[in-house]
């Protein structure tokens, strides 16, 4: 039997922990490291060259879409898997563009998780059905979600606002300075034709980029 050798990149340690102690239960896998930002990711990548690298899309320092872009135009032959709560699109397309071979949600099955693995150490694609059938109904710009044609890192400046993150916060969060992310900001709100931060979440909420907060008021939390 080959060895699938992974590296598991996820900002939570215990998503991590969790991951481990799963997918070492598996017969023919093996973790051979562990990445908390988007940067140790390509460096660990670069270091070991897993056959499969678990990649979470919202990642301190650098999204998962940039880190993937990095990776495979390194050409080290690792295969990247998007494992992430973001399932929404345009994030499979996205990342699927950017070189990465499978994309799941965090709502899979362990049994999907195991079957995605091997798929993608082989080398083909994998794609949970649902969202591959949602990436089938139309391309950018045809299921009316005006984050489709958002860059990557419009997309990492959009998560961190909805989210409630502001300025300097939101800069050191994906180290670029808070002119940086004023700029973005702006693209980002010209783009999509919101002029508040309470409406850029209300768009993302309605979208499905971010899940709707239970316990917190709109308003509160977006103010």
């Amino acid at each position: 039997m080959l060895l699938t050798t992974l590296v598991l990149a996820d900002d939570h340690e215990l998503v991590r922990v969790a991951l481990r102690a799963m997918l070492e239960k598996e017969p023919g896998f093996k973790v051979v490291g562990e990445a908390s930002t988007g940067r140790d990711a390509i460096a660990l990548t670069e270091k070991l060259t897993p056959t499969v690298l678990l990649l979470d899309l919202n990642m301190p320092d650098m999204s998962g879409i940039e880190a993937t872009r990095i990776i495979v135009a390194a050409k080290s032959g690792t295969r990247i898997l998007a494992l992430t709560m973001h399932e929404q699109r345009p994030f499979p397309r996205i990342m699927l563009n950017a070189g990465a071979r499978g994309f799941l949600g965090k709502s899979c099955s362990q049994q999907e998780l195991i079957l995605a693995i091997q798929t993608v150490a082989r080398g083909r694609t994998y794609l949970q059905a649902n969202l591959a059938q949602e990436m089938a109904i139309g391309g950018p710009g045809h299921g009316a979600n005006p984050f489709e044609l958002c860059t990557a890192r419009e997309l990492d400046i959009c998560l961190g606002l909805a989210n409630g993150m502001r300025g300097k916060a939101l800069g050191a969060h994906l180290q670029i300075s808070h002119k940086t992310v004023a700029t973005y900001r702006g693209r980002l709100f010209e783009r999509l034709g919101v002029s508040t931060e309470a409406e850029l979440t209300r768009l993302a909420l309605t979208h499905g980029l971010v899940p709707y907060p239970k316990d917190v008021q709109l308003d509160a939390a977006t103010s």
